[in-house]
């Protein structure tokens, strides 16, 4: 057994020599379920589709976790005596990090795919991440064991519950394990204090199918008027990717950025950036200006028949786009 987990440690330093720490999105304070219909879809799940989650959708969840949420630097979360001592470290197929919730970074840890000294369970491994909850005894100073076991596991609960009402509200999966190997990922990071649970997150297996995703969508209506072809002139499209980054190209200009899926068809298009370059052509200038109101204001979709609808709450259709490939 020992000669396994040495093999398995050795591996890790050799995956993914690439990781690095990670600056994360500012997180999207807006949007989500009302609060009692969040209470309402509450569930514990054990499936996992190993999809990774969007970048933006990444930052959110840690946020909520327990995340800065006032100017004097308190969290989400409630601590005792505001020690906030809950670490959280995270588990991801390229590396382990840890949270810094003052600068919202993702500190690397080690390099390596280390998933399955996270928690004993196999269903935790799939996930595209697993949250490790650890009670810092450096930050908890003047406590004797008895408080400090108290206050950690009181306080690690409070984190979780907020994962946990995170992922209700963006249609995600969750459960908390305390079935982990408690000594073996103390001696993977090195810290002073006691790991708690393990709370794997990430789609469902029947979730990870999405026909908006990995294909090229052309502009085919906007603002309710027909956008016919128009010869020697740029294709005006949008692409959505995978790992929650979009491209397109608005008919002069090309736009890049990030997108927020959530349960019920509800999509968002935070923090879009375009080229600058000059628009010569009056009508395609208008073009891209309304193009770019519509992507900000867009908050649902619809697919029927290949063709992908934008919709703004219960307004008309914003744009409509055809599936060319």
């Amino acid at each position: 057994m020992k000669k396994l987990c040495l093999n398995f440690l050795a591996s890790i330093v050799i995956i993914s020599m690439n990781a690095q720490d990670i600056q994360l999105l500012p997180p999207d304070k807006t949007g989500g379920k009302p609060f009692m219909e969040t209470l309402w879809a509450r569930k514990s799940y054990r499936d996992f589709s190993s999809e990774k989650l969007p970048l933006q959708q990444l930052s959110n969840l840690l946020w909520a976790a327990n995340g800065v949420n006032r100017q004097d630097g308190r969290r989400t979360a409630p601590s005792a005596r505001n020690m906030q001592e809950i670490d959280i470290y995270v588990f991801t197929s390229d590396a382990i990090y840890l949270y810094e919730a003052p600068s919202h970074v993702l500190k690397l840890v080690k390099a390596g795919d280390a998933r399955k000294m996270s928690a004993r369970n196999d269903f935790a491994h799939t996930a595209p991440l697993v949250l490790v909850y650890v009670a810092n005894r450096d930050k908890m100073p003047g406590m004797d064991e008895t408080a400090a076991t108290l206050y950690g596991a009181t306080d690690c609960g409070n984190v979780t519950q907020n994962v946990h009402l995170f992922c209700a509200s963006e249609g995600l999966h969750t459960v908390s394990l305390g079935n982990i190997d408690r000594e073996q990922i103390k001696k993977l990071l090195g810290f002073h204090g006691e790991a708690l649970l393990a709370q794997p997150v990430g789609k469902g297996k029947q979730q990870n199918e999405n026909p908006l995703l990995g294909h090229r969508w052309k502009l085919i209506e906007l603002n309710g008027k027909a956008f016919p072809e128009q010869e020697n002139k740029k294709e005006i499209f949008i692409f959505l990717n995978e790992d929650g980054t979009m491209n397109g190209n608005l008919g002069c200009n090309n736009v890049s950025g990030t997108y927020v899926l959530k349960e019920g068809n509800r999509i968002a298009f935070p923090g879009l950036v375009q080229t600058k370059m000059a628009c010569l052509n009056k009508d395609v200038m208008n073009t891209e200006t309304e193009l770019s109101k519509v992507l900000n204001l867009t908050d649902s979709y619809l697919i029927e028949n290949n063709v992908l609808v934008l919709h703004r709450a219960r307004m008309s259709p914003l744009a409509k786009f055809v599936k060319v490939e």
